[in-house]
């Protein structure tokens, strides 16, 4: 795919060709369209006018602009890439359009096309802020009322649960542009209300639960009359078999009572949404141990929502259950395993020291092993990607021994961009891991047994290498050559209990060195060092990448 830039640096086009194009004809009956129904109508125009290119650019113009994707939480920025690429490539987002594309598309809008395409060409002239046909608060004041309109002609339409999304980008662009609280914002928040009865009167309850969140966020309507709508359309929704916007729709009762302060109320929903989970658990405990207790997890944590006083035994009774459905999960995973040959591996490693002083062999076991670099771990997750499909179907749900859940990771087709960077950070973790676990067994492993073999390696003999590191702290040479002495002589626990504290120690001095003080201050107003996780996972590890 040719540069966003490249292609729009070919679309040099005349306002004027609007006089000659026919947006209706092209559009036909698409009215309660989504923005790829009108990029594919423009794209089919734009072919077909091949004869004469001033219109063929024009319809190809119009496409791109519906190219870029609406994200409506985002406020100021609304439009993302629809693809972005290795490398940092993407597809199209407003910035890229030139002032002279602005101007075509202020000259296209007409309030006799679609909502759906004013909504997109004033969203974009007013994300840009472009100065002409009025400026920027004009078109925010038309691409709310586009938005609104769109809202209303897709909640009636098979194309209903989309409706929400327009809903959302109105009621939010009519906030932000509407300080002063004038009538771009109130008839954004009228129109939320009366898109949330029309959903309850169609019984569309996706739609009905995302506009009564913006009703919730915003502080539209009255919360008792709001939460009453919201426990009707639960069980509504329950009844047809629709237990996860039953859910949702508690929640939102909750949220609601919560916020008129009727906490008798408040918690008998969230009773509702535990009874709800645990129904849920109980339909599926006979398929699955694993979705099973999920539900009674979910049930357990929404519990944990209401007051010590109020959840009275029904904690303890559910953390039973889910005790026994854990016990189950064991059970019911199927084992996976796979042979592997090693001996290639270990030969080379034992070849690589043997018949050598203990300093050449030394010297040969370490310089031959190198880590995964980062680079190629992400490149291995992203052929992974493009070979197994289910890594983008489903996120991954990690439990320990007992089947407790201990992790949730997020799928690499995730929507969020940082979800799926959280995803392929796992899974080259993951890969990494094994990469070592690999290593470990096969070529450190006979590495360490020849040399051991060969030599009687003593403390006395290793201390010359490691009082010449620059990354072990003077004064603790001896305890590093202890836990080294101790590896060699199959004695494992002293080695890793010498020199998991000693590692800690010694980055925290690489820190120190660096000018970092590598300490935090606790909640009493105290001092305290930074630990490995500080180091490694969280505050302290843009600096340890950094030096080292």
């Amino acid at each position: 795919m040719a540069p966003a830039n490249t292609i729009l640096d070919e679309l040099a086009v005349d306002p004027a060709v609007l006089g000659r194009a026919n947006l209706a004809a092209v559009l036909g009956t698409l009215v309660n369209t989504r923005p790829h129904d009108l990029r594919t109508a423009f794209s089919s125009a734009a072919a077909s006018a091949e004869a004469d290119p001033p219109l063929a650019k024009l319809y190809t113009l119009l496409a791109l602009a519906f190219e870029p994707v609406l994200r409506p939480q985002q406020v100021q920025e609304p439009f993302a890439p629809m693809m972005t690429f290795e490398g940092g490539g993407r597809t199209l987002v407003p910035a890229d359009f030139a002032a002279a594309h602005l101007e075509v598309f202020g000259a296209a809008l007409d309030a006799g096309l679609p909502p759906v395409f004013n909504a997109r060409l004033a969203d974009i002239l007013w994300a840009r802020r472009h100065t002409g046909g009025g400026g920027p608060a004009k078109h925010a004041a038309m691409a709310v009322e586009a938005y609104l309109a769109d809202a209303r002609v897709k909640q009636n339409s098979e194309d209903w649960v989309y409706a929400p999304k327009s809903l959302e980008r109105a009621l939010r662009l009519s906030y932000l542009v509407d300080r002063r609280g004038e009538s771009t914002h109130r008839s954004a928040r009228q129109a939320t209300a009366e898109l949330a009865a029309a959903f309850e009167a169609a019984r569309q309850w996706r739609g009905f639960l995302d506009a009564n969140r913006l009703m919730h966020e915003f502080g539209i309507g009255e919360p008792t009359t709001n939460a009453e709508a919201c426990e009707r359309a639960a069980d509504a929704a329950a009844a047809t078999g629709g237990e996860l916007l039953a859910e949702g729709l508690w929640d939102q009762a909750v949220a609601f009572w919560r916020r008129a302060r009727d906490d008798a109320r408040a918690e008998q929903a969230v009773m509702r949404t535990v009874d709800l989970a645990v129904r849920q658990s109980e339909a599926r405990e006979a398929d699955s141990a694993s979705v099973a207790a999920h539900f009674l997890e979910v049930a357990i944590k929404r519990l944990r929502t209401m007051p010590v006083k109020s959840r009275g035994d029904r904690e303890n009774e559910l953390r039973a259950r889910l005790t026994v459905q854990q016990a189950r999960i064991e059970a019911e995973l199927a084992v996976m395993s796979t042979s592997f040959d090693g001996r290639e591996t270990w030969e080379r490693a034992e070849a690589a020291v043997a018949g050598k002083p203990l300093a050449d062999a030394l010297a040969a076991y370490v310089m031959r092993l190198r880590p995964q670099s980062v680079s190629d771990l992400r490149e291995q997750v992203s052929e992974d990607a493009e070979r197994f499909v289910f890594m983008h179907l489903a996120p991954i749900v990690i439990t320990a021994a007992d089947g407790k859940t201990v992790r949730q990771v997020p799928s690499m087709g995730s929507s969020d961009p940082a979800e799926r960077e959280a995803a392929v950070r796992y899974h080259m973790v993951r890969h990494a891991n094994f990469h070592q676990h690999l290593c470990g067994s096969t070529y450190v492993e006979a590495g360490r047994r020849a040399i051991a073999a060969e030599h009687a390696v003593a403390a006395r003999d290793l201390l010359p290498f490691v009082a010449r590191s620059s990354f072990v702290p003077p004064g603790r040479e001896h305890q590093w050559v202890k836990a080294f002495a101790a590896a060699f002589d199959d004695d494992f626990t002293t080695a890793t209990h010498l020199l998991v504290p000693q590692l800690e120690h010694a980055l925290r001095m690489l820190l120190r060195t660096a000018g970092h003080t590598a300490v935090s201050i606790d909640r009493f107003m105290q001092q305290e060092d930074w630990n490995l996780n500080q180091m490694l996972l969280n505050e302290g590890r843009a600096t340890t990448e950094a030096i080292l």
